[in-house]
């Protein structure tokens, strides 16, 4: 499921690939994929538009365009941005005896580019149709979906703006970190891994941390998000979901041992979601 570093991963990819580009073409096979717009509204707002930077906002990917043009992607649950083989936007595949190759099973959204090497062709590729895309005036797009409402970045952050923006809360630390209107791009996966590097159990109140906790914290966000983007940094980003690799310290690794101490990973339901942690490094209470 994409959290901030599968995002990041993609705006970086996106840097590299669309660096003085523009956008030649688009193509919507999947109208679910648009937000408030209609597949016409959203070619209109993104064909013969130059991108100017691609950026990233908790989970947002926001690619500026020339004109004052906002083109923004979220990959909801299982969305990635892939580069597509070949020049041209393909024709869509209909013909029972024409399937679709694995490539483009999935696709909901072309885009073509033209770049100073040629032509480049990407897609939105989501199995799920949870991702979710729009294009449009900066500043509409930008108040339509709320993003001045976003907490600081969590890429980054500090114990001391951990504190500023927790603290005092009756919350569940776990459920606060995934607040993103106080914290922006922490999601399930991150908020166990970081809370279980920094020893904070996961039910305590925000209220009952102390200043020790919050530092250790922020170098739990941070070295949980490190660790995805050195080991997964390349132009295709794997899900565990997909049957990647689970190399997390505790996400979905319930009954086995503890990476610290070796007592073993427990599972439980918090806020509604899973959560995983080691009942020894993380006790219930706070420190």
């Amino acid at each position: 499921m994409p959290e901030l570093p599968e995002v990041e991963i993609c705006v970086r990819n996106l840097q590299r690939w669309t660096h003085e580009a523009s956008i030649h073409d688009c193509k919507v096979e999947e109208p679910r994929s648009l937000k408030y717009q209609t597949p016409r509204e959203y070619r209109s707002e993104l064909v013969g538009r130059r991108v100017c930077a691609a950026r990233r906002i908790g989970k947002h990917a926001l690619i500026e365009l020339e004109e004052d043009r906002l083109l923004w992607i979220h990959l909801g649950m299982s969305g990635k941005v892939v580069r597509i083989a070949g020049r041209a936007i393909p024709d869509r595949v209909t013909s029972e005896s024409r399937k679709p190759t694995s490539e483009h099973r999935h696709v909901r959204i072309y885009w073509r580019f033209g770049t100073p090497e040629g032509h480049l062709v990407l897609a939105l590729n989501d199995p799920r149709i949870f991702g979710r895309t729009v294009a449009g005036r900066s500043c509409e797009v930008r108040e339509a979906l709320h993003l001045s409402q976003l907490g600081p970045d969590a890429l980054g952050i500090s114990g001391d703006q951990l504190r500023v923006q927790l603290d005092g809360s009756r919350q569940a630390i776990k459920t606060a970190l995934m607040d993103q209107s106080k914290i922006a791009g922490l999601g399930n996966i991150h908020a166990s891994e970081a809370l279980w590097h920094a020893e904070v159990a996961p039910v305590w109140p925000c209220r009952s941390l102390k200043d020790e906790s919050w530092s250790r914290l922020a170098t739990g966000i941070e070295a949980t998000f490190e660790r995805t983007l050195n080991r997964d940094s390349s132009d295709t980003i794997h899900y565990v979901s997909e049957g990647a690799e689970n190399y997390f310290w505790v996400y979905q690794k319930n009954d086995t041992p503890c990476p610290r101490c070796g007592a073993p990973i427990k599972k439980m339901q918090l806020g509604g979601r899973a959560t995983y942690y080691c009942a020894h490094c993380q006790p219930t209470e706070s420190t």
